[in-house]
């Protein structure tokens, strides 16, 4: 049976430990352990979750499908970007439009 065990320690940190008394059905046993240290660094944040996401085996969808969750970083809506980051947003932004067209061209074939 596998488990997995969360323990949160000191200073935003928690230990994440996998179980498992049987891993290759043949009574093989693993214990894997790691620290996360949970900071203001919402990258932290992400690593963490997505971790357990895949420890769990949780379907999350993929490319193919209609429906796909995401964990992903955005700026908050009152965040005031910089001009740099304007110019990356509209580069982004550009390319997904560019794509959306290809795709509505694909499907008027």
């Amino acid at each position: 049976m596998r488990k997995l065990v969360l323990e949160p320690i000191d200073n935003g940190m928690i230990v994440k430990t996998i179980l498992d008394d049987n891993i290759d059905g043949a009574g093989k046993k693993l214990s894997k352990k790691r620290v996360f240290q949970l900071t203001d660094n919402v990258t932290d944040t992400e690593n963490f979750l997505l971790s357990l996401i895949e420890d769990l085996g949780l379907f999350t969808g993929n490319v193919n499908d209609q429906n796909m969750l995401s964990i992903k970083q955005v700026h908050g809506s009152k965040y005031q970007m910089n001009a740099t980051e304007i110019s990356d947003e509209r580069k982004r932004l550009s390319l997904r439009l560019s794509e959306l067209k290809s795709i509505k061209q694909l499907n008027q074939l």
